[in-house]
């Protein structure tokens, strides 16, 4: 009996690569995408190469070697609480993912790649123009001699 369990055990731990294994299982056992030999933390599938740093936990969760406060992910010169890593202005504390478009400044100040007339933010409503090249701003009806209100 105590053979027949040894070999249930070996049987089970030598199961690699091929038919009847689970072969992403074996090579990944936390399921996090990222192979055992390579994965930082193998037994938890939120710490691996490529995953988000979290700022606050203390645990290099993106395996670069850094610790929170040592890791560029986490530092923010600006103050404004956005990681200089995603901070699309890691110098202005008014610039960055969050931040409220300010629509006559000429700066893209909510980081989506568009600055005061070209964002969406900036629009105000419809001013009845319907013309290719109208910017639908706050002037008004900006139509001649149309009576649409």
């Amino acid at each position: 009996m105590r053979s027949l369990l040894l070999l249930v055990l070996v049987a089970g731990t030598a199961c690699g690569v091929g038919p009847g294994c689970n072969s992403t299982r074996a090579n990944d056992f936390d399921g996090d995408g990222t192979v055992d030999e390579q994965d930082c933390e193998p037994e938890d599938d939120s710490i691996h190469t490529g995953a988000v740093e979290d700022c606050q936990d203390g645990i290099d969760n993106d395996c670069d070697g850094y610790l929170d406060t040592e890791d560029t992910e986490c530092f923010d010169l600006d103050g404004d609480g956005y990681g200089d890593a995603v901070d699309c202005d890691p110098l202005d504390p008014d610039i960055h993912p969050s931040a409220l478009e300010v629509c006559d400044d000429g700066v893209d100040n909510d980081c989506d790649g568009l600055a005061d007339g070209d964002d969406p933010d900036c629009t105000v409503g419809d001013d009845d123009d319907d013309t290719g090249d109208d910017d639908d701003d706050d002037a008004g009806d900006d139509d001649t001699g149309d009576d649409d209100t």
